[in-house]
This record gives structure tokens, sequence and C-alpha cells, in this order.
């Protein structure tokens, strides 16, 4: 049964574009009323309809469909007009909450729009060969890079004969991105793990002989293992695609729909109505599969994604095929354009969105590298937490104008010296919810780098992007020879080439001269943290409040009893000028303006937390103030009684006279450490 509502809408109409509307002059295909063509086309609910209970199952989160607003239907833009959306007005917006397809080849479209029944076996090889064609010929951001030469002595396996041998000359190949598992199968060159194997299926079934697999192609054993390692950027750029195994959690899986069936899922119902045949558009987003994967999770196969210009993903529910200017999916008879007006549903979380239409050479390298890579990178996990600097050692060499030590990158920029960008690679922090200050150390690294500790690093500070960036101090690099060698001439001696083994068994120090805050930390009844800063320890903060992080291991570093403390400093690497700090005083704070001259003398954006050890330094965490005071509510002024303190805001009844002292007690120090 169709009520007379919904057998007025004209979606036939909607679909030949004879009917648009908008007071911008950028028309739209709407479904109008049959009866009114002036008048756009509701619905208006009646339970016994057919298409009333159809469109109301269309919607992902049934919240979002609102009982009082209009609900509107028009065609998507660029899509090959075999999806329209379902959604409401407000003024001139348009909120989409689902959609549908046609489900029949029809004149008005002029294309078969037939709904997609996943097959057990994958039958859509000539598409993806069309696609890899296309792109090869029409995307600029998908050509090779010159800086990206193919590898000398490359070795591939000859998908026909079976063989391991050297790569000929300028010879096109794909490349395997997969996960080992925990024991990786052995082999004798007849009979491959499965993914393996179903990867030689597809890339001769994609008309390519040469297939580059790593636990084939580079010898464990061979001193080379470590010159394949550090070109792995080379190796995935050069590939033509890279078949992804998003499925499984080892080796042994194979990849879904080439020789193992997939399980195959019902179609979906559909409704007849003006002669149409309508189906639930129901696909996930694009990275749903792909993110929820074990592949997605390991930290090998991060720079593997990055540098494959190409990426056919293997999934178990469906094939998908992107690049970075547009992706196909199994089924589906339109490319996705990131552009297009399909991208409401298509796109795939941010995440998934920045590193899949990531591209070489990149700009703005600076942001990229702290804001997005190093962050993604270390949410991911590694069997070998060894492995932290070489699994990503790809993204430092994929340029001239960045090395690294001990994975701090070191830019090479005319506006800033290696010294500033060294600086500012030290004030990261790690992320982490809401009363998860603690975060663990990874041995065998130097704890003032990121990759010596476990856990999401995040840079909250942008990188600095011209001459008058503050950041302040001097440093030296400590060789194992007991010599020092500034952060200028470090390049040079290639220290950061270090090999695995070499990394694993020695310890290495930085000496850092800087301005510095004295802090004490205090565990109160085993349940309250607080960081007191300066010296009359008058003043203290709550690390939970903010962004900061703590080691795990801490306690090991308290003395025993009802109150444990640890005294520390904060090394102060980045100043905030005079008129900067005005000017956010001016913008932020709660208790004056303009007086930021008469009790700051210095103010320090980051915080690098170390204490003392005995012959060495070592971080135990750092904080960032974005500044003090914008999280005031996380400060607070100590009374006689520690269970007993006074807070602020509210701005009516802080004590000002309190804060002022404190402010004008706070005068760095300038010292020197050194960091292990």
């Amino acid at each position: 049964m169709i009520c007379e509502n919904c057998q007025d809408a004209d979606i036939r109409g909607a679909l030949q574009k004879e009917y648009y509307h908008d007071p911008y002059g950028v028309y739209y295909p709407r479904v109008r009323r049959k009866s009114n063509h002036a008048a756009l086309w509701e619905l208006k609910r009646t339970d016994l309809c057919q298409f009333c209970s159809f469109l109301h199952g269309t919607c992902r989160d049934p919240e979002s469909f609102k009982e009082s607003s209009n609900k509107h239907i028009h065609p998507a833009v660029n899509s090959g007009l075999s999806l329209l959306w379902i959604g409401y007005y407000w003024g001139d917006n348009f909120g989409k909450f689902g959609a549908i397809q046609l489900d029949q080849k029809d004149e008005i479209t002029e294309q078969n729009g037939q709904f997609y029944q996943t097959p057990p076996l994958i039958n859509c090889y000539d598409r993806i060969r069309g696609y890899i064609s296309t792109c090869r010929s029409s995307h600029g951001a998908c050509q090779y890079s010159a800086a990206m030469p193919l590898l000398a002595r490359l070795k591939v396996l000859d998908c026909k004969t079976r063989i391991v041998s050297m790569a000929p000359s300028n010879c096109p190949y794909l490349a395997l991105s997969y996960v080992w598992g925990a024991k990786p199968s052995s082999y004798d060159g007849l009979k491959y793990p499965s993914t393996i194997e179903d990867a030689i299926t597809v890339t001769l079934r994609m008309g390519y002989q040469y297939l580059w697999v790593d636990q084939c192609c580079i010898d464990q054993n061979s001193p080379e293992k470590m010159i394949h390692i550090k070109q792995m950027d080379r190796i995935y750029h050069n590939a033509e695609a890279c078949i992804v195994s998003a499925a499984g959690d080892d080796c042994n899986h194979g990849l879904p729909g080439v020789s193992t069936p997939r399980n195959v899922q019902p179609s979906q119902c559909s409704v007849q109505i003006d002669g149409l045949s309508l189906l639930k558009y129901d696909r996930a987003p694009l990275d749903y599969n792909i993110c929820k994967s074990k592949w997605w999770q390991r930290g090998w196969t991060f720079q593997e994604l990055l540098f494959a210009r190409r990426r056919i993903y293997f999934t178990e529910k469906e094939v998908l095929v992107d690049c970075a200017c547009c992706t196909i999916r199994e089924g589906l008879p339109w490319e996705h354009d990131p552009n297009s007006d399909a991208k409401g549903l298509e796109t795939g979380s941010v995440a998934y969105k920045s590193l899949s239409r990531f591209n070489w050479p990149v700009r703005d390298l600076n942001i990229q590298l702290y804001k997005e890579l190093i962050p993604a990178y270390t949410t991911r996990q590694l069997t070998h937490p060894i492995d932290i600097i070489e699994a990503f050692s790809g993204i430092f060499n994929a340029t001239d104008d960045l090395y690294h030590i001990w994975g701090v990158p070191v830019l090479k920029d005319l506006n800033h010296s290696p010294l500033t960008w060294f600086l500012y690679g030290l004030t990261w922090c790690v992320r982490s919810k809401p009363g998860e200050m603690k975060t663990s150390r990874r041995s065998g690294f130097p704890s003032w780098s990121w990759t010596g500790w476990h856990g999401n690093i995040d840079y909250s500070e942008l990188p600095p992007h011209t001459s008058k960036s503050k950041y302040k101090g001097k440093v030296w690099i400590e060789r194992g020879s007991g010599s020092e060698v500034s952060i200028e001439h470090y390049e040079n001696i290639n220290l950061h080439s270090s090999t695995t083994s070499t990394i694993a068994s020695s310890l290495q120090y930085i000496h850092l001269e800087c301005w510095c805050l004295p802090i004490q930390i205090r565990w109160i009844n085993d349940r309250d943290l607080r960081l007191f800063i300066g010296r009359d320890r008058g003043f203290w903060l709550n690390p939970d409040s903010y962004m900061g992080s703590l080691r795990s291991d801490l306690d090991t570093a308290f003395g025993q009893g009802p109150q444990r403390t640890i005294d520390c400093f904060g090394l102060c690497l980045y100043d905030l000028d005079t008129m900067s700090a005005k000017e956010l005083m001016r913008r932020e704070s709660p208790f004056g303006r303009g007086t930021v001259d008469d009790y700051i003398p210095t103010i320090s954006r980051c915080l690098v937390l170390v204490y003392n050890t005995g012959d060495h330094w070592e971080r135990i965490g750092g904080f960032f103030f974005v500044n003090y005071i914008n999280f005031t509510e996380a400060c607070r002024l100590a009374s006689e009684k520690e269970d007993v303190y006074e807070t602020f805001p509210p701005p009516y009844n802080y004590n000002r006279s309190g804060i002022e002292k404190w402010w004008k007690s706070l005068t760095p120090e300038w010292q020197n450490f050194r960091i292990g």
C-alpha cells in the first residue's frame, strides 16, 4: 500500500532534471509534487504506507529522523544519478540522514544501476585494471616521484615461475601489504602462505607478472635486510599498486573472495514507486572495514599505506581501490570523487581521508609530520617494540629535507636552525583519555624521545613557521665515547643511522641547557596528584585537568608514606614574549588587563618534566600550558591545610593578590641537564 502523499512524489521527474529551485542560482533537482510542480514534495509519515516505512528505514540513526521536520528527497550530484538523498531542510541547507538507489536499468539514467549482489568469489578484476589504467594516464598526483628512483638489487617474486629473482630493469610490479602474524609460516617456493598465494593469483589476474612481498624478497638473515628496510618508501611508491590484506590476523588468512568464498549477504529489500524500483543504500563508510582490520592497527603497515600510490583493499565485505584522487567500490557504478555530492556517505573518517590521500613530495611537511604522521603512527602496535624507528624510517628517508635524532625529527629549513627544530621536537606529550595520565617507557630508547614511550604522541603546539618562534636552549649530543657534538654537526656524523642492535644496546644522552622551573609532584592519599610550581610551593596544578602525561612507574621514584613527593624540574623550551603574553591576558584573563609586565617575567608554554636519577636526568612526563591563564580552573592556591584550598574562577571570589604574588615569585632558572 502506498499512501496518496507518496503517490504524489514525482521522483522520475526529479531524475529528469526538469525542476530546479535555488535562490542563489545553483539549481539542484528536487522531488516535487505531481499535482503541483511548484511545490516540493514532503514526507508525511503514514504507518501503513510501504514507501513511508521504507524511507524511515533508510535512516542510520533513528534519532535524526525528527517527526517535526519536513522530509525531502533529491538526487545526488556527480554520482551517476543512481543515488538519492533523504533528509530535511532548514533554510537553504539540507541535512542528509540516508540514501536510496535505483535497482534497475532505467531510460532516464541510461545506465545499469542494478543492485550489486556480492558474489562469493571476486569477479571485478577487469574494472580494477581499468581504474589503474585511468589513474596512470589521468591522475597527475599519482605518478612516480623523481625523488624515489627504483632500487638497485630489488628482488621480486615471478608469479609465473614462482621464483624470487632480481627484478628486470624498470619492470612493473605489484606490492603486498599484509599482517605476518605472531609466527609467520615457512614456505619452500612451491607453496606460500594463503595470503601470498592469493596475492599471486590477483597479480596474474591483473595482467602483471611480478610481485614484491617482504617475507620472500628480503632475506631476513642477510646484511642487506637493513638496506631494504630503510628504502621501504621507494619499494611501495614505485609499485603499480599495492594489494592490501585488510582481513584476518596473519598471513594464513588469505584474501577474501580470491580462493576462499566470501560470506554472501542477502539482497536488500526494495520498494516500487513511480515505476521505479528503489533500494536502501546501506553501504558502510569507506574506512569501516579497513580501519577495523588488524592490518590498520599494525605499525609496519603505516608507511606502506602512505607510500603506495594505488591500493587494492581486500576486506571481508568488499573490494575497494583508491588513490590520491578518487576511489571505486565493488558493486557501485560510480567512482567516488572527494569533491562529489556523494562524499557525505562515502569519505570515511578523518584519519582515513588524510592518510589515504597522502602523496609525495609532501607540502607543509613540518605540519603533516608533527600533527598527523607521528600521532597516527603511535596509535599502532608493534610485535617488537624495538622496531619503533625502523617501521617509520621510510618517512624519514622520503625527503632530503629531513633527518632525525633517535626519532626526533630535524627539518632542514632556511627559516630555522636544527637546534630550533630539535627543541620543538622535544615538546611532545602522550595523549590520553581523561583520568588516564600515566604512560609507560619503551626500554632501549632515551626518555627524551617520543620513541622511548608507549602511547599516542601528540604535539599540542603547531610547528614553528617563522624566525620569530622563540625556542630557547642549547643542546649537545653525547656520543658513545663520552664526547659531545652540537646539533648543527650531528647530521654529518650519521649517528642517527644506528642499526637495531646498536639502538637496543646503548643509551644516548643529550646535554640540554635551558630555562627551567622547580616543580614538586605530590601524591596525596594515594589518589590526588598535584604539581607544585616554583620555590615557595604555594601554588599547584591538577595535571588531570589539561594536556599532560606521566610515567606509570612514578611510584617507584616516590618515597613511602601517606604523602609521597618527588622533586623535579620543568624545562621551559618555548618562551612567550611579553607582547604575546599581554595579548593572551587581554583576550582570556579573568583577572585583569594589561598588567602582565608587573608580574610575569617569563612564560613557558611547554614544559618537559625531568628528575634526577643519579648520574643523569630522565624525562618522567610532560604537560602543556596552552597558556597559564586559560587553564586557571586547573590551578589552586595552597592554604595552610593541604586538603583545603581556594579555587578560581569563578571570577568574583578569587584571591587576586595571592595569584599576583605567585606570578612574581615564578622566576625561571638557567641550568644544564644531562638527560638519558
